[in-house]
């Protein structure tokens, strides 16, 4: 018998045309512009925050010092603008810390009963303290009126809730955690230098009292590491100030 011969059919090679590239989705975008970001020095990402959370409000400052200060008035289309506008930075900047692999965690904003109490009380203290100051120096230091007859208390509300949670999130728990590896007291001072910043057209008032509420609150930050207090405090105070004078 024959051997049997095996002849193997010959295995043909196919040729797929390539897969078309498409445009990246927003994923590889993301991912791109992360990468970016992740490279930046540390320094240049504070002064990002800083300029973008606050520069056009202590360029805003200084002007209104450098003018003088007058009876002015506030009406429901400022507190608007006010609103648009730190709500537009505050997620530029949160995209911005995001990509720089910052978490909500980092700024400590959990909220308690115990916490809220914190708050109430904080608020307490300095109404308290506001008023002994400006009953006592009233006398001889002349504070200059605002005019809030023409605000809506919902327009006041919206304002003091975003701008309390705004500034304290970016001025106190960014500053602190940016920080962290200072000194206590460079951190204290800093965060206080920069909230003393954009209120400098206030004059004496500014002195009298942002400086002080701000080494308080940068303190009460740094040791306790909470932001709820000091938020809801900032939300009150606002409310009192626009609706109270």
């Amino acid at each position: 018998m024959d051997d049997e011969v095996k002849v193997e059919p010959h295995c043909k090679k196919t040729f797929r045309n390539p897969t078309p590239v498409g445009p990246p989705g927003l994923y590889s975008v993301w991912t791109l512009i992360s990468n970016i970001f992740r490279r930046m020095p540390i320094a240049a990402e504070f002064a990002i925050v800083i300029l973008v959370a606050f520069g056009l409000f202590a360029y805003n400052a200084v002007i209104g010092w450098s003018r003088g200060l007058g009876n002015d008035v506030i009406t429901n289309a400022d507190l608007s603008w006010l609103v648009t506008y730190e709500l537009f930075a505050f997620l530029i900047i949160a995209t911005f810390l995001r990509a720089r692999q910052w978490r909500l965690s980092d700024f400590h904003p959990q909220v308690s009963w115990k916490l809220t109490g914190a708050g109430v009380l904080l608020t307490l203290g300095i109404l308290l303290y506001s008023t002994v100051v400006g009953a006592g120096l009233g006398t001889w230091i002349e504070f200059p009126p605002l005019d809030t007859s023409q605000l809506d208390f919902g327009a006041v509300l919206l304002f003091s809730v975003v701008n309390g949670i705004y500034e304290e999130t970016f001025v106190v728990g960014y500053v602190a955690r940016y920080l962290v590896r200072q000194s206590i007291w460079v951190m204290i001072i800093s965060s206080t230098l920069i909230r003393f910043s954009y209120h400098i057209y206030q004059g004496p008032e500014a002195v009298l009292f942002i400086l002080p509420i701000g080494l308080m609150f940068a303190y009460l930050y740094v040791k306790y590491r909470r932001l709820w207090p000091l938020v809801l405090c900032h939300i009150i105070l606002d409310v009192v100030a626009l609706t109270l004078r």
